[in-house]
């Protein structure tokens, strides 16, 4: 019996196996969860505002759970934005 290979979509991790591998999930695809996704300058105006957004977020009142899912949120975010700037250092 030949063991089935891992997807190359972390995104689908969640999935019954027999759907994994087909395409990546694109609603799951963040650029600190998945090797696959890819973050262009182009995406960067949409990351620059969820990441104020976010930053807006500690003004609001929120229960703990919210408020912690918030703050892991905002660190994925300024991952990405992160990874602008450095683009923007090589180009």
């Amino acid at each position: 019996m030949l063991a089935a290979l891992p997807t190359p979509f972390k995104c689908q991790n969640q999935l019954p196996k027999q759907q994994r591998g087909r395409a990546p999930l694109l609603g799951a695809c963040q650029p600190s969860r998945c090797r696959n996704s890819v973050l262009t300058l182009s995406h960067e105006r949409i990351w620059r505002m969820e990441e104020r957004d976010r930053l807006e977020l500690p003004n609001k009142r929120l229960s703990t759970p919210l408020r912690e899912q918030a703050q892991a949120r905002l660190a994925e975010v300024r991952a990405a934005t992160a990874q602008f700037d450095e683009l923007k250092k090589s180009a």
